[in-house]
């Protein structure tokens, strides 16, 4: 299921058309691997409590995306909710998001096919390189973020920060 394009904010993106697509690709890959330096983990919901009317955040693979809240059709998911992106690797020199806006005429219309939502992990990527990422569980009659979503940082990175702040004091 791809949301509407009003209601999915993603960064760092080189979805513009208006620039150098060279230029939209070397700060994208830069950008991401700046991310992905400093946390642990690949993929993460920065959203702490979710609460269906306000944004759901998170980030995957280094890209950071922002749903709007009340955008998610939540009754069309049983259990669990799935995120997935793919990258385009066909420039062997630059790694980009694979997605765009749909091109209908009215932009309420629109959908961002960039960010996959399913009920269940995707077991095929068709080939494609994918990052997957569990959103929300539902806990009796409520979605919440799993705690395995929340991690950032593994226990060595802190263990080693607490051992160097120490060194610090």
């Amino acid at each position: 299921m791809y949301l509407k394009a009003q209601s999915v904010d993603v960064f760092p993106i080189s979805r513009a058309r208006s620039t150098n697509p060279t230029a939209r690709l070397i700060s994208e890959e830069h950008l991401l691997n700046l991310v992905r330096s400093i946390c642990d983990t690949d993929s993460f919901v920065v959203t702490k409590d979710f609460i269906e009317s306000n944004d759901l955040e998170f980030m995957i693979h280094g890209y950071y995306f922002k749903i709007l809240g009340n955008s998610i059709p939540l009754d069309q998911f049983s259990s669990e909710i799935w995120a997935t992106i793919y990258l385009d690797t066909s420039d062997n020199n630059y790694v980009t998001l694979f997605g765009s806006d749909s091109d209908e005429a009215d932009p309420a219309a629109r959908t961002f096919n960039g960010l996959n939502l399913t009920s269940e992990i995707p077991t095929s990527n068709d080939g494609r390189t994918s990052h997957t990422l569990l959103l929300l569980k539902k806990d009796a009659n409520n979605w919440i973020v799993p705690d395995e979503s929340r991690l950032k940082f593994d226990a060595e990175s802190i263990r080693d920060i607490k051992i160097k702040w120490s060194a610090y004091q």
